[in-house]
């Protein structure tokens, strides 16, 4: 059987991730929820526009966080652990093409860093 190329097989490993990052939201959040920093995608399912959501607090963009606000400030400031906020609801373009996501929060030593996959 014929193995493709070493550079073929990292370009085609790179794309691949490539690909999968982009339907991946993600942002950072300091000790106090607050966004420094988020991804496009992110952006999107929040309806916010690039950059904008930066010095927003995470429960202006995910009210799924109010009432645990106190449990992600002490996960921000350990080194390792997870939170997750399972099968959250939001519409779609369409009246009944909504969807579920999943978001995950994990301390980075640092800022958090918040994603969602669908």
């Amino acid at each position: 059987m014929l193995q493709p190329a070493a550079g073929l097989t990292e370009a085609l490993e790179r794309s691949i991730q490539a690909k999968a990052m982009q339907r991946i939201g993600y942002a950072l959040v300091d000790e106090n929820l607050t966004i420094l920093t988020s991804n496009t995608s992110f952006n999107r399912w929040a309806e916010g526009q690039p950059g904008s959501l930066i010095g927003c607090s995470l429960s202006q963009v995910l009210p799924e966080v109010i009432g645990v606000e106190e449990e992600l400030r002490q996960l921000s400031r350990q080194i390792s652990g997870e939170f997750t906020l399972p099968e959250i609801y939001r519409p779609g373009h369409l009246p009944d093409w909504g969807y579920y996501l999943d978001v995950r929060i994990e301390p980075m030593g640092g800022p958090a860093r918040l994603y969602w996959s669908r």
